[in-house]
């Protein structure tokens, strides 16, 4: 809470809204768009906990906010103008582990006034996401490590409506591939030879092990 002498201040509540511009692109017919509408959208998949900080760019004077989206909160800030900055990740992220929640970013300008009772903020993706049809795989597991001798971690990804999904925010371990388990045989993706964005999803087409032969020329 700020505490200045002749200033006035409001109290407001927080939402969160998503930007076009994070909008997430990749090929995979309605997969994605289906399951944004669904779960993303709906704000099933999203973080509870919110770490935000307001800086008034009068005073500079900075406030930090930390709380949870589904419950009510009051603060009270000055009027004027402010940089809001911040997350909102998942409350419990073990390290190199993927999860089915998504994580949020946040920055942008706001003006607070007299009659101001809401802040709604436009949220941004700070994760990328991997999907994967789901009807001729048994399982789709991420596995991470440190390389060398050390042991892998190895986490399934989740399902929801004939998916294989995840959501990542930075691939940090030195190993680190997606094994896919189909009709008792299991194939590997090497997540290191793939550049992947922020804001964006994948959906990975599947390659058969099968070719093409041409026929023979005819020899002299």
């Amino acid at each position: 809470m700020f505490n200045y002498k002749k200033k006035s201040y409001e109290e407001v509540s927080l939402d969160f809204s998503f930007t076009e511009s994070g909008s997430m692109t990749r090929a995979g017919g309605t997969a994605y768009t289906d399951f944004y509408n669904k779960y993303i959208k709906t704000k099933q998949l999203t973080p509870k906990n919110f770490d935000l900080t307001f800086t008034n760019k009068e005073t500079g004077a900075t406030a930090t906010i930390k709380g949870n989206w589904n419950k009510k909160h009051s603060f009270k800030l000055l009027t004027g103008e402010y940089e809001v900055t911040g997350t909102s990740h998942p409350s419990t992220v073990y390290y190199m582990s993927c999860i089915d929640s998504l994580y949020l970013a946040f920055k942008e300008n706001i003006t607070i006034t007299n009659n101001t009772e809401n802040i709604t903020l436009n949220a941004q993706y700070d994760s990328f996401m991997l999907m994967f049809d789901k009807s001729d795989k048994t399982q789709v597991e991420y596995c991470s490590g440190g390389g060398g001798t050390a042991l892998l971690e190895s986490t399934n990804l989740k399902t929801a409506d004939g998916l294989y999904y995840a959501f990542f925010c930075e691939l940090r371990a030195n190993v680190k591939f997606l094994r896919i388990t189909r009709n008792k045989q299991t194939s590997t993706i090497d997540l290191d030879k793939t550049p992947f964005e922020k804001g964006k999803y994948y959906y990975f087409n599947d390659i058969d092990n099968s070719f093409n032969i041409p026929p023979m020329e005819e020899g002299n």
